[in-house]
Formats: C-alpha cells, sequence, structure tokens
C-alpha cells in the first residue's frame, strides 16, 4: 500500500450492495496532509431509522464522503443501544423470555441470546447512510454502557449487578469483540478470559490516539474505582507516552 492513495475493496462470495473504500496516509502533520478525523459517539437506531435529515448525523457524514472530507471514524461508545428505558429494547425482550426459565435453560440459550444481538448490531449499521459510511472509512471502536445494558461498570451501579445482568453482560462482551474489537485486534473469541484489558491505543506517524475505558474495566477487570483511569489504565497510558 502507498500513503495517500485511496483504495477500493471488494469482497468475493458476498453480494455487496454497497461500494466499500478506504484511504491511506503518511501520518505526517504537515500543512495540506493533516488527516481528517471524525468522533462519533451515541447511536440509537431507533430514533434515526428513519431519517433522512441531514440534521442526522449519519446523513451528513455521508454527504462529507463525496468530498473526501473525513479519514478515519473514532467511536467513543454507544455504537449500538441494546439496553434503553424502552421495554422493546433487545435486552428487555430477551430479559422476558429467558428469565422465566430456570438457569440450565439460560446457558442452553447462549447462542440465541447473542444472535439476538449480532441482529441489534445488524440494524444499526445497516441504516443506508450508517452503512456507506463504514463502509468507506476506517474505524476505530470502543464500547460504552449501552452496547452492554444502561449504567454498566457505572461508579452507582458497582456492586448492583442482577443474575441476569451478568449473564447479559457475558454475551455482549462476545459480540462487542466480535464487531468492533476485531477492527484492531484479532481475538481468540473461544477463549476470552486471557484478554486483559479494553483500552487500546494507536500510534499513526506524528500522532498517538489512546482509548479510554471507563465501563469494561470496573466489570471485567476488578478496578474497582471512582478514577476514570485505574491502576492498569494508568500504566498502560504512561508506557504509551513514553
Amino acid at each position: 500500500l502507498q500513503s495517500g492513495v485511496k483504495y477500493n475493496v471488494s469482497i468475493r462470495g458476498v453480494d455487496c450492495t454497497v461500494e466499500s473504500s478506504f484511504r491511506t496516509f503518511s501520518g505526517r502533520l504537515k500543512e495540506g496532509n493533516s488527516p481528517k478525523i471524525v468522533a462519533i459517539s451515541g447511536n440509537d437506531i431507533s430514533l434515526n431509522k428513519y431519517s433522512t435529515s441531514r440534521e442526522d448525523l449519519w446523513n451528513d457524514l455521508a454527504y462529507r464522503l463525496g468530498s473526501e472530507q473525513i479519514d478515519y471514524l473514532l467511536h467513543l461508545g454507544c455504537q449500538v443501544c441494546l439496553s434503553s428505558k424502552s421495554k422493546h429494547s433487545v435486552y428487555h425482550r430477551m430479559e422476558t423470555k429467558i428469565t422465566s426459565h430456570p438457569f440450565d435453560f439460560w446457558y442452553k440459550s447462549i447462542e440465541t441470546v447473542r444472535e439476538e444481538i449480532r441482529k441489534e448490531y445488524r440494524l444499526t449499521w445497516g441504516h443506508p447512510c450508517a452503512r456507506k459510511v463504514l463502509a468507506n472509512v476506517p474505524s476505530l471502536m470502543i464500547a460504552g454502557e449501552h452496547e452492554i445494558h444502561r449504567c454498566f461498570g457505572s461508579v452507582e451501579g458497582e456492586n448492583k449487578e442482577s443474575p441476569w445482568n451478568f449473564f447479559w453482560s457475558q454475551q455482549a462482551r462476545v459480540v462487542y469483540y466480535e464487531y468492533q474489537r476485531q477492527l484492531w485486534e484479532d481475538v481468540a473469541l473461544e477463549d476470552i478470559s486471557k484478554i486483559s484489558a479494553d483500552h487500546h491505543s494507536h500510534v499513526l506517524g506524528d500522532f498517538g490516539i489512546f482509548f479510554l475505558d471507563t465501563r469494561m474495566m470496573r466489570k471485567w477487570y476488578n478496578e474497582s474505582t471512582t478514577s476514570h483511569f485505574g491502576v492498569n489504565q494508568w500504566q498502560s497510558l504512561e508506557s504509551a507516552l513514553s
């Protein structure tokens, strides 16, 4: 690959209805060559499913693609909304369906639950304008609370996780790794217990990016803290800056 070149992407054996591409850059921060980066957070498909207005961020980003105004997307959490106040969210639908049965039924339903979560990803990212943008702009992501459930990993809810929330969060975690973490790292999905952190950093030429985990560290990595960093994450940041 050469720097500063747009590459078209084709996937064999798949019926693609949207053209896909990406553009490389040198990473040098000089006049006229700085990367154009968009940060985005919050993506509830129930709010913009039928929107065609420029006020919908995805429509605006799709519009900007035509004039090559975007090089990278940084997704800072809540790329999908699995849990909301609505009883119609996939989190609540599955809770009603699964928790009326004994625990052994829950674990027999693991793949069913994961597939319902995958459907929500596909529905959300299948929004026509979101699909176009995601197919043509490289993305880096980290989860927020809504990829799991409302108030997940918050300081206030640290010790209030129900059996259902624990079960659900484990399935949502696997799908989060499938759809988001694998954008920047190969994941051995058959044994995610070996994963020790969800924050990540990247050096792109003259600048670096550090994705701060403010949720998962408290639940999955036992960082019981009111800090936005925690010990392990702070050490990683210091190492990245050294």
